[in-house]
């Protein structure tokens, strides 16, 4: 059986290179490689980049074992040769973006926010909104920079004018939108100042320069709120905390807990301090397992936790 499953397989590779000697022989050329086909190499690329794939996809064996019983010509991509086919795609791109921009003849408004990575780096995200010729709303991302740690307002509104610059359009800009609390009003008197200088960008002077959206007073709203009730949340927090981290205390409150429920447990929340919609689900498993809390605390002689009447 083995030799036979190992015929097989000779045959099945030795197939294709007679078609090439064929064509070959008939004077057609030599067949390239799949991996060299320009096509094939773009729609890996897409491939990758569309669906947020690791840039060794097509280098992993397993998929290299797989497009090769498909086509015995196609060779492992090099992740090198997929990295390279990436850069090439988003530079095509993005001269195409910065050509349309280009011609767009109204101005354009920006969307500026700072975000967070797991290992807590800082980038700038700049967002792109603008009419075009069709009269269709586009919005387009243009950039996610990294930001020095710790950065100020002189380093923010130079890496904003920065990117305008690149992009070409720090003299068609009609207003900014921040939507957390990071940039304050430094930056933003900075960078109008900044903008104005060049002949005078901006429009009345920048009256209408600012914006705020609605996500940004709602935060500010739930967090005056929050104030008011901030010690039975600190005591939740620190309770959370105590069950979670010690397996001991993890387990006696899943007994507690599935004592009072059946079936699975909904998973302990963790407040986290600039984001108020994982404090209200940290409330909202607390109150649903409050008796289970009780028994792991009273148990351990645990005051820290305990809420007064009133709490």
């Amino acid at each position: 059986m083995a030799g036979s499953s190992n015929s097989k397989r000779r045959w099945c590779g030795q197939a294709p290179s007679e078609s090439v000697l064929d064509n070959t022989s008939a004077g057609k050329g030599k067949v390239a490689a799949k991996n060299e086909d320009p096509v094939f190499m773009e729609m890996a690329a897409d491939f990758i980049i569309s669906l947020g794939l690791p840039l060794t996809f097509f280098g992993d064996r397993c998929n290299a074992d797989l497009l090769a019983y498909l086509n015995s010509d196609v060779k492992p991509i090099s992740t090198k040769a997929t990295i390279a086919k990436c850069l090439e795609m988003y530079e095509r791109e993005r001269a195409k973006l910065k050509h349309a921009l280009g011609s767009i003849p109204g101005r354009f408004c920006l969307t500026c926010d700072i975000w967070a990575d797991p290992c807590t780096t800082e980038y700038l995200c700049l967002t792109v909104n603008y009419v075009d010729s069709n009269w269709k709303l586009q919005s387009k991302f243009l950039n996610l920079v990294p930001l020095p740690f710790p950065w100020d307002a002189s380093i923010l509104r130079s890496a904003v004018n920065n990117l305008l610059c690149k992009w070409g359009i720090e003299k068609n800009v009609f207003s900014i939108t921040f939507d957390s609390g990071r940039c304050g009003d430094t930056v933003l008197d900075m960078l109008r100042d900044c903008l104005n200088e060049q002949d005078g960008a901006l429009l009345c002077n920048g009256d209408y320069f600012r914006v705020c959206c609605g996500a940004y007073f709602m935060d500010h709203m739930v967090q005056e709120c929050f104030k008011l009730i901030d010690s039975p949340i600190r005591k939740i927090g620190l309770g959370v905390q105590y069950v979670l981290y010690h397996e001991k205390n993890r387990l006696k409150f899943e007994e507690a807990a599935k004592f009072i429920f059946q079936g699975a447990l909904d998973p302990l929340w963790l407040d986290c301090h600039i984001r108020w919609n994982s404090t209200y689900l940290m409330l909202e498993r607390a109150v649903k397992y409050r008796y289970a809390f009780e028994h792991v605390m009273i148990d351990d002689e645990y005051t820290d936790w305990h809420l007064t009447e009133e709490e």
